[in-house]
């Protein structure tokens, strides 16, 4: 698996994806050609154990009813960036939430949960489940919702599957699997955040490096072709919406069909982008997605002006769920950032170098980061130095702003060779961001 491609199906930036593979293993094969290979492991035996930290729980809103019957998911999630869901058709299914992951990953030490009677009420399965595995509740003060910290990680989640759900124009009733799988990715995603040091959050949870083969060959909703009767019959083509843990075997993946109905089937495959140019791919491809907007009809009203939604499409969400309205601004089309030239005065832009940013030395360290804020004056309040058409011959001065708000006089001539050392043949630079992890399109 190369960076590239665990960068583009994770939907992570590409110096992220190298960490992660750095930092997890591959110890299962899945080959893209039949009969299927795979090399096998045993299976993880969960045992329960205690986790340390102060752990927190809470319910999360899918707003609508999901393929599968469920409404809500159980958030439960640690201070290290470490978060598990488990969707669930009513709220009253918080304890069996619980139970899951007990069993599956360990007994938090101290548990905060707000005031719902679901996790709160006396002779509750949530009640029964803390009670009998020793766990220490600590409950939020009412109307106070960020003192519990899965709130972030709620909104976390919610944000990236929102985004997976406009790029890949995820029907919202597949919302249950696309948030599975959400959390599952940000588990075994290397992170600098809370004081990890680059390890997965799975990693510093259970103390084993991370396999991730299950997850390498497939994007979320990603189309694929598989086999039904144990690979002996017809291949068929459907969506790819996750690890099916709890049905089959190693590298058994749940796959929408063109039924409208989901399966778990080992003999997945993906398909490539060169298949994609048959006509025999193509013509049941579109077969598929023809029969699935029928099952999904309220999709086929969305509508997209390249990669945007149009807020009328979701306005039942944005006029009555506030927390959805900042997540669509959030990501979509944010009022409180600026347009890249409301800034636009004919002082600032008749001078080439104002507002650029470029990576000089500072102190004899190595470069950081500055802006060039403003033309430097001398006591008569005159520009000093004089332009010229070679960069090298240019005197003239300016001020540039790091940022922890220091500020140091350079030269232009300094500032054109930066610059220069800073872009390639073709005109590009590569200093201004540590990566991209995605992007957007307007038309």
């Amino acid at each position: 698996m190369s960076p590239e491609n665990l960068s583009e199906r994770w939907q992570i930036g590409l110096e992220v994806a190298k960490e992660t593979l750095k930092k997890t293993t591959q110890q299962l094969a899945h080959w893209a050609v039949m009969p299927l290979a795979r090399r096998y492991r045993a299976d993880r035996r969960f045992q329960t154990k205690r986790l340390d930290g102060r752990w927190a729980s809470n319910t999360m809103d899918g707003r609508v009813k999901s393929l599968d019957g469920n409404r809500y998911a159980q958030v439960f999630s640690n201070g290290s960036f470490f978060a598990e869901i488990y969707p669930m058709a009513s709220k009253k299914d918080a304890g069996k939430a619980l139970k899951t992951f007990v069993l599956e990953l360990g007994v938090p030490e101290e548990l905060t949960i707000d005031g719902s009677k679901e996790q709160t009420m006396p002779g509750t399965e949530f009640t029964k489940c803390c009670r009998r595995n020793n766990i220490k509740v600590h409950r939020t003060e009412p109307e106070r919702p960020n003192e519990n910290p899965a709130e972030g990680d709620i909104r976390e989640v919610r944000q990236r599957w929102f985004r997976t759900m406009i790029r890949k124009r995820v029907p919202r009733k597949l919302w249950d699997y696309g948030v599975r799988w959400t959390t599952q990715v940000m588990q075994r995603t290397s992170t600098q955040a809370g004081g990890l040091r680059g390890i997965c959050p799975l990693e510093e949870l259970t103390g084993e490096t991370v396999d991730i083969s299950e997850y390498l060959d497939f994007g979320f909703y990603d189309h694929v072709s598989y086999k039904e009767n144990a690979g002996l019959g017809m291949t068929a083509i459907g969506r790819w919406l996750g690890v099916s843990h709890r049905v089959g075997g190693l590298m058994s993946y749940w796959i929408l069909t063109k039924k409208g109905t989901v399966v778990s089937r080992t003999t997945v495959q993906r398909i490539t982008n060169l298949e994609k140019e048959t006509d025999e791919i193509k013509a049941s491809i579109n077969e598929f997605e023809l029969e699935i907007g029928h099952r999904f009809k309220e999709e086929e009203e969305l509508n997209y002006d390249g990669a945007k939604p149009n807020p009328e499409d979701w306005s039942e969400y944005l006029e009555n769920d506030p927390d959805f309205q900042e997540e669509f601004d959030n990501i979509v089309n944010d009022p409180g950032i600026p347009e890249a030239d409301d800034g636009f005065t004919p002082d600032v832009f008749d001078d080439t170098y104002i507002n650029m940013e470029l990576a000089i030395p500072r102190d004899g360290d190595g470069p950081e980061f500055a802006k060039v804020t403003k033309r430097l004056r001398d006591k008569d309040g005159l520009p000093i130095g004089k332009a010229h058409n070679n960069p090298i011959l240019d005197t003239r001065m300016y001020e540039v702003e790091y940022p922890d708000g220091h500020k140091a006089s350079l030269a232009a001539n300094a500032i054109a060779e930066n610059m220069f050392a800073q872009v390639d043949d073709e005109g590009n630079r590569h200093v201004l961001f540590d990566e991209i992890a995605d992007h957007r399109t307007d038309g």
